[in-house]
């Protein structure tokens, strides 16, 4: 399948969401030409990895119909980054043309009718501390209503006050190994230990996270991966196209409701373990997944989810 028609395929279909609480509600649409022409996508979720609805490196102009939302140039919002506030960009600055590979929003603002884009604020990729063995790699992120900043590390550091990054983190991307963060100097008092994944809130370390230490390699057993704010998304085809459906709460007891009974045949679990079921009311064959992307399901989950609750925000990282 051509690049083009895996754009438009993403266009068939809305997407149905289930929230508990408030959500930003922004929308924003990139197009593969300058001008605001060709192929385009349009989102109003997270695309935390553009290479999976084939339209990694591809956007030259763009319009934010609301909200404030953030483009990068590496997936899971990393590398060159700039911050959008609403209106048409129908030329893209040099550095982040054709080179888009993440966007997500990252705060609130109201539509307004313009046809010159306010300026991109730019930002540069975040310093990395020192290496050491083993290509261990944390990268933790602070999301304001400016923008986003974030500070990679592939060492110990015992208090984050040195690089200037203490009590703001909110978020983070683990590359490599298992690293431990703590709200207190040295590696001490309430820690919880982190493995390869993006995390998109760190609980009670939200803007606490004092000292961050790398503990080893992350394919020990019996690590303690606490799961990113519990979220799946159904989606109608496999790998992840057709309409999909995001659940963020805890529970779907009846998709019947949402029109997504028996639709699925491919899901992403972005944070928690979550049960499936045949049924309504989480009756009949039900099946249990973790943390991460099935792009084809089973014969006991192909087309066949009617219901869906979270069992657990934790899972445990095995060899």
């Amino acid at each position: 399948m051509s690049k083009s028609m895996r754009c438009l395929h993403w266009l068939l279909g809305g997407t149905l969401t289930l929230v508990a609480g408030v959500a930003l509600a922004g929308e924003v649409t990139l197009f593969q030409q300058p001008g605001l022409q060709g192929p385009n996508i349009t989102t109003r979720d997270a695309m935390p990895n553009l290479v999976r609805g084939g339209f990694n490196d591809m956007a030259s102009s763009i319009i934010v119909k609301d909200g404030l939302w953030q483009v990068c140039t590496d997936a899971y919002f990393h590398g060159n980054c700039a911050t959008l506030t609403p209106g048409q960009y129908r030329r893209i600055d040099l550095t982040l043309n054709d080179r888009i590979l993440s966007v997500r929003q990252i705060g609130d603002q109201p539509a307004v009718s313009v046809v010159t884009p306010p300026p991109m604020v730019v930002v540069t990729p975040p310093p990395v501390v020192t290496s050491v063995p083993g290509d261990a790699r944390i990268s933790l992120t602070e999301r304001t209503r400016n923008g986003v900043k974030s500070i990679d590390l592939t060492a110990d550091v015992s208090d984050l006050d040195s690089v200037g990054f203490a009590d703001r983190a909110d978020s983070l991307t683990v590359y490599n190994g298992v690293w431990r963060l703590c709200d207190h100097v040295g590696g001490s008092g309430q820690c919880q230990e982190f493995g390869p994944g993006y995390y998109d809130s760190l609980g009670f370390l939200d803007h606490n996270v004092r000292s961050a230490m790398f503990e080893g390699d992350s394919g020990r057993v019996g690590v303690a991966v606490p799961a990113a704010t519990p979220r799946v998304v159904l989606y109608e085809y496999p790998g992840f196209t057709g309409r999909s459906l995001v659940i963020e709460g805890g529970r779907a007891p009846d998709l019947g409701y949402q029109r997504f009974a028996a639709r699925a045949a491919s899901v992403r679990v972005e944070g928690g373990s979550w049960m499936f079921c045949s049924g309504a009311n989480f009756t009949g064959d039900c099946r249990t997944l973790t943390p991460g992307e099935y792009p084809r399901l089973g014969p006991d989950l192909d087309h066949r989810i009617a219901s869906a609750r979270l069992v657990s925000n934790a899972y445990i990282g095995m060899r």
